[in-house]
């Protein structure tokens, strides 16, 4: 499926419906797909209700991006198969950003847990998508090259409070939403804040999270930490 990418600038899509025009023999050509419809299309289901992000998708001066799994974890640093974000797209309006993800959840992930799917499990993927948002919008909006890691950690200094709507049996599918309401204007201002709802692919909700913190650091510095870390757990 061909992808939208914010960090190549010619493939950003406004969110408009191209009106049906005569070519030149008087037919009509089919009018362009509008960008719910990609939304939908690109994540594999119908259309449900956003709670965070669905009245953004009716402004004028929306636009959205789009990326695979390969393409986040060529990004990050994190790795498979703890990574389990499969699809993100990126809704940037004005000066916020949000981000929709889809995740399978299996049923071996969910063993001893009576066959449901943990809050943990769904917590995990609401900060991968957290992860991911982070990532492009400090590539999009700081100019770091592709070749550059920057690695936003979860530190939730404000209290992160996370609550179970609906419990479901694995496996699932489940789309997450998040929504920054205060991006940092510097590359200096490394801090981020995002609230998350998670659903079913039918549209029903599971599970809400609000305050999720998260502090960008560099490959580095996040490389020099893990070393520490090793050294210090074999003391």
């Amino acid at each position: 499926m061909h992808t939208e990418s914010r960090l190549e600038k010619n493939s950003q899509s406004n969110i408009s419906t191209v009106d049906a025009m005569p070519n030149e023999v008087g037919k009509s050509e089919e009018p362009e797909m509008s960008i719910r419809e990609k939304i939908w299309q690109f994540l594999g289901i119908r259309e449900i209700h956003l709670s965070l992000l669905g009245s953004i998708l009716s402004e004028p001066d929306v636009n959205v991006s789009f990326f695979e799994r390969e393409q986040l974890l060529h990004i990050g640093k994190m790795e498979a198969p703890f990574w389990v974000i499969d699809k993100a797209i990126i809704v940037d309006w004005k000066d916020e950003k949000g981000i929709i993800t889809r995740s399978e959840v299996t049923e071996q992930e969910c063993e001893g847990h009576y066959g449901m799917v943990p809050l943990i499990e769904i917590v995990k993927r609401e900060a991968q998508t957290g992860v991911s948002l982070v990532i492009l919008d400090q590539k999009d909006r700081f100019g770091i090259p592709d070749e550059a890691k920057v690695v936003p950690e979860v530190i939730s200094e404000k209290g992160t409070d996370a609550s179970m709507k609906e419990y479901i049996k694995a496996p699932a599918t489940l789309i997450i939403e998040g929504k920054c309401f205060a991006l940092p204007q510097s590359p200096e201002d490394r801090k981020y804040d995002i609230d998350f709802k998670t659903y079913r692919k039918n549209g029903n909700q599971v599970a809400v999270t609000r305050g999720m913190g998260y502090i960008v650091l560099s490959e580095k510095v996040h490389d020099r930490m893990i070393d520490r870390a090793v050294v210090q757990d074999a003391d």
